[in-house]
């Protein structure tokens, strides 16, 4: 572990959410992904570098953002979060000392287990950080792993969804290869947990034993539906290959532990073993934001059934989406038989619900982050409206598996 003295001062941040610290009581925080100046004044990105998360004092961000006069009353924090949205666009640096007396706030490499060593806010600023994240991107016809498994024996793909707290993790499995379609997770199950109670994590590694090797696809690239990925070198160790939206900036896909694996991608297909189809549909918004800039996952099963894993991105966009392939999915001809919620249920996906089949479900992968309030009353009622069986567990504490299509 490197020694405190020697870690640097100065960071340049990417802003990916305000939510509560994992460490230090569950204290509202803003969470940073960072490298240190030297790292970013070089502009070598491209071999892999050491990415780092820091979590910051709400307040302390809050009063170097707006000034130290300024009084922190609901309306002011509102119009902050506003101004400052989490995004890969939004820059800042940040100036620290590393004390264990004043704690605003902690860092750790993102891509470890190691625990977290703490510092104090000298200074933080907004600045024009410069492009230099933009994942390359190219082409792909169609899934590698077709062409790896097409001769294997199988007992056919069934999907799971995993309840992972405020994130998003689903897994298209034969058993002997996988797919996931986001490795995310969000409050109750935080990282300390995760790494210290192996019950926290037991039902996701037991389907992984045995498996060969996973490609991970990215919705998008909020932490809420990587995080897993950081946390757990079991999961890594497993991973071939990492899709994500085509021209996504975040940080993170720049760690020396995966960069080599990012592969930035527009639509293509999955043509399973036993005649399924895994079709990731990248979406061309409007409104174009953070969420809507995604791949949504469409799996059909060889039997004929249906899901739709849409990431962050609402229903009520899909018609304005320039993909046809998106705009067609809230048709009268469109129908599923399991849904994971997009946006983990929050108002705007209780609009434009899709359609249902008999008996079809819909899993609400949300947790209990206070300020969220997800999953929303509003979408839980319109997705029962629309016949859909609800799955919810958002105050579980411990990850559990969830079969949505076998």
């Amino acid at each position: 572990m490197t020694k405190q003295f020697d870690l640097p001062k100065v960071w340049y941040a990417q802003l990916d959410d305000y939510s509560r610290k994992d460490y230090q009581r569950n204290g509202r925080c803003v969470r940073l992904v960072a490298v240190d100046a030297a790292t970013y004044d070089s502009g070598r990105f491209d071999d892999g570098v050491d990415v780092w998360t820091l979590e910051v004092s709400y307040w302390e961000f809050a009063r170097e953002i707006l000034g130290r006069a300024r009084r922190l009353t609901v309306d002011a924090q509102r119009k902050l979060e506003a101004a400052q949205p989490p995004s890969s666009d939004n820059w800042y640096v940040l100036e620290v000392q590393w004390s264990s007396s004043v704690a605003h706030g902690y860092a750790y490499r993102t891509f470890s287990e190691e625990t977290p060593t703490f510092f104090k806010l000298c200074s933080c600023a907004k600045f024009e950080g410069a492009a230099l994240t933009q994942v390359r991107s190219r082409r792909v016809r169609k899934g590698r792993l077709v062409d790896e498994i097409s001769e294997t024996e199988t007992a056919g793909w069934k999907l799971f969804s995993y309840h992972v707290g405020q994130g998003m993790c689903s897994l298209l499995t034969d058993g002997n290869q996988g797919i996931f379609l986001d490795c995310g997770a969000g409050m109750p199950v935080v990282r300390p947990n995760y790494l210290k109670d192996a019950k926290v994590r037991e039902a996701l590694q037991s389907r992984l034993q045995g498996l060969k090797s996973i490609d991970v696809v990215l919705s998008h690239t909020d932490g809420d539906h990587w995080r897993l990925l950081a946390w757990d070198n079991t999961i890594r160790d497993l991973v071939a290959r990492v899709y994500v939206p085509a021209k996504s900036k975040s940080l993170v896909l720049k760690d020396k532990a995966i960069s080599s694996k990012v592969i930035g991608t527009g639509s293509f297909d999955y043509k399973l073993s036993d005649g399924g189809r895994l079709s990731l549909l990248r979406s061309d918004p409007s409104p174009s934001n953070d969420n809507s800039e995604c791949l949504v996952a469409v799996f059909e099963s060889a039997q004929g059934k249906r899901a739709l894993l849409p990431g962050d991105y609402v229903y009520k966009h899909y018609s304005a989406d320039s993909n046809p392939q998106i705009a067609s999915l809230t048709s009268n001809k469109s129908s599923f038989d399991a849904v994971v919620v997009p946006h983990h249920g929050d108002k705007e996906s209780a609009d434009d619900v899709v359609n249902a089949r008999l008996n079809a479900v819909a899993f609400f992968s949300a947790g209990t982050h206070p300020t969220y309030g997800h999953p929303t009353a509003e979408s839980r009622k319109n997705h029962k409206a629309k016949s859909f069986i609800e799955i919810c567990m958002h105050k579980q504490p411990r990850i559990v598996e969830i079969t949505l299509l076998k």
